[in-house]
């Protein structure tokens, strides 16, 4: 059993997927303003139907494609409004609506977030901002676990918790281990499991329960079920949890290229159909609360 300190301040990941002999006249339109012909868009829906397995009755098709077609534009609409390096393209989620997307995949529960101002705060001082590399990669180091997908369940609370957990181990012990983020979804709580959370209940529901079990021993299901951990089969244990000051993204950075990873919680609005690289228009356009 592994005894760790974790960070907390949800990342919500996301697949994408590329499919089929349009592939690259839709990926050259996407990152331009060149407008898509409607015989052109309809080849391209067929091959994401086939390409995520969708399968639709006759009205809900015609609402499904209707749906795809403004996303595709929207999607063009992001990948020309990115200030960061980040792209925006076709994935699973692409016969979404936002709202469905918000309620699925993307529900951190912000009126829960104030809770963590009883947290302590991390303790970074001038003299070791100063020493902040320009650039540091835990990935290339083999100490972050792949993406995963949480399914269609709003457990992006449980994965940010876990990864900062299995990165942690790895830091120290040198060993990348999948924990389970099915015992969080089960055994916390406080959060709602499919239907949102948040970090800080996640983190003290592992100190509660004694620690964190393997994700062999206790696997995603992506449904909330009744609280099964074994304490005696915990492959990590959580020592302590701590903050960062609002808005301090310098000591963010400092612990990221010195201790570990840290959970986050941002706003959603762009991520839908992220693909890739950093985003620097997140919600620039968002005037709602939800994260």
């Amino acid at each position: 059993m592994t005894r760790l300190a974790a960070i907390l301040i949800v990342a919500t990941l996301v697949v994408s997927g590329v499919f089929g002999k349009h592939k690259t006249n839709l990926e050259t339109w996407l990152s331009s303003k060149m407008p898509l012909s409607e015989s052109f868009l309809e080849k391209v829906f067929g091959e994401f139907t086939l390409e995520y397995g969708k399968k639709y009755d006759p009205i809900e098709k015609s609402a499904r494609y209707s749906q795809f077609a403004k996303n595709i534009r929207k999607i063009q609409k992001l990948n020309a409004e990115e200030t960061g390096t980040a792209t925006y393209g076709i994935n699973e989620m692409a016969d979404w609506a936002h709202e469905e997307f918000l309620a699925k995949r993307a529900n951190a529960r912000p009126e829960t977030f104030f809770g963590i101002e009883t947290l302590p705060v991390a303790n970074v001082t001038k003299s070791q901002l100063a020493q902040i590399p320009v650039s540091f990669d835990w990935r290339s180091l083999g100490k972050v676990s792949p993406v995963k997908d949480q399914g269609i369940c709003g457990s992006c609370w449980a994965f940010a918790t876990v990864s900062v957990m299995e990165t942690a181990k790895a830091i120290k012990y040198d060993v990348l281990q999948n924990m389970s983020e099915q015992q969080l979804l089960d055994c916390d709580k406080k959060s709602k499991g499919c239907r949102g959370g948040w970090m800080e209940f996640a983190f003290q529901s592992i100190k509660d329960k004694g620690g964190l079990m393997s994700d062999e021993k206790y696997p995603y299901e992506g449904r909330q079920y009744r609280c099964r951990v074994k304490p005696k089969k915990v492959v990590a244990k959580l020592a302590e949890v701590m903050r960062f000051a609002d808005g301090d993204t310098s000591e963010m950075t400092y612990w990221i290229a010195t201790s570990g990873t840290c959970s986050n919680a941002m706003n959603s609005e762009s991520l839908q159909f992220y693909k890739n690289g950093i985003i620097r228009n997140a919600g620039s356009n968002h005037t709602g609360p939800k994260l």
